[in-house]
C-alpha cells in the first residue's frame, strides 16, 4: 500500500511539472525596449521613380546640355517620404539634383512635410518674423557694439533669399560653386540644385523654370 501511494505521488508530481513546462513554453519571449524602438524607426527603401518629376528634355532646355544618365532613389519612415534624382549632364557641371519631400503615403501624419518646411524655413519668412525682428534689432545692435563686431562678422556668408513667382513659398541658398532653390507647394516641397558658370541671378532663373515643371507633378 505504501509503495502504491509513493508511485501515485510521483505520477502527480510528473504531471504538474509537465503542465508547468508546457505553460511556460507557450509564453512568447518579451521584446526589449531597444528592439521595439528600432522597429518603429524602420526606414523603407522606395522603388518610386524620383526622376519622373523632371524630364531629360526639360533639363537640357534649361541647362543647354544633354542628360547622359539619371539616378533615382527614395526613402520613407512613416512620416516623410523623400525622393531624389540626379540628372548627370555633359559637361558634368551642368548636372541637376532634385529632391522631393512629401508626406509618407503609408503614414498618418498629414502635416509632416509642411511642418518640416516651417521648421527649416520659418525663420527666413520676413512677413511672419517682422515683429519679432523689430523687437530683437535693438538688443542685437547693443550686443554688437559691446563685442566690437558688426557687419564684418557676416561677410562671406550667404543667407537664405526669399524668391517670388514660384510655388507658395520659395527660398534660394547660394554658394560660390552652385546654389539650390527650395519651393513649397501643396503641403510638399522640392529642392533643385544646379552647377555651372552662370551668375547667381541666372541660376535662380533656371531653377525657377525647373521648379515650375516639378511642382506641377506633385500630387
Amino acid at each position: 500500500m505504501m509503495q502504491t501511494t509513493r508511485f501515485f505521488s510521483l505520477g502527480i508530481s510528473v504531471l504538474i511539472a509537465f503542465a508547468g513546462c508546457k505553460k511556460k513554453s507557450e509564453v512568447p519571449p518579451p521584446q526589449d525596449a531597444q528592439t521595439q524602438a528600432t522597429a518603429t524607426r524602420t526606414v523603407r527603401t522606395l522603388t518610386d521613380n524620383a526622376c519622373s518629376f523632371l524630364t531629360n528634355e526639360e533639363i537640357q532646355k534649361v541647362q543647354g546640355a544633354p542628360v547622359k544618365e539619371t539616378k533615382g532613389n527614395g526613402t520613407a519612415d512613416g512620416h516623410l517620404q523623400v525622393l531624389q534624382c540626379y540628372y548627370a549632364a555633359e559637361p558634368s557641371n551642368r548636372s541637376v539634383s532634385l529632391m522631393v519631400t512629401q508626406n509618407d503615403p503609408k503614414g498618418t501624419d498629414a502635416r509632416a512635410a509642411k511642418e518640416s518646411w516651417e521648421n527649416t524655413f520659418g525663420r527666413y519668412d520676413e512677413d511672419k518674423n517682422k515683429e519679432r525682428e523689430g523687437e530683437k534689432e535693438k538688443a542685437e545692435s547693443l550686443r554688437e557694439q559691446k563685442s566690437g563686431r558688426g557687419e564684418e562678422e557676416e561677410e562671406g556668408k550667404a543667407p537664405m533669399k526669399k524668391i517670388e513667382g514660384v510655388g507658395e513659398e520659395a527660398f534660394w541658398s547660394g554658394s560660390r560653386v552652385g546654389g539650390a532653390l527650395y519651393v513649397l507647394k501643396n503641403g510638399a516641397y522640392i529642392r533643385i540644385s544646379i552647377g555651372g558658370p552662370d551668375q547667381e541671378e541666372e541660376k535662380i532663373k533656371k531653377t525657377k523654370a525647373l521648379a515650375a515643371e516639378a511642382i506641377a507633378r506633385l500630387p
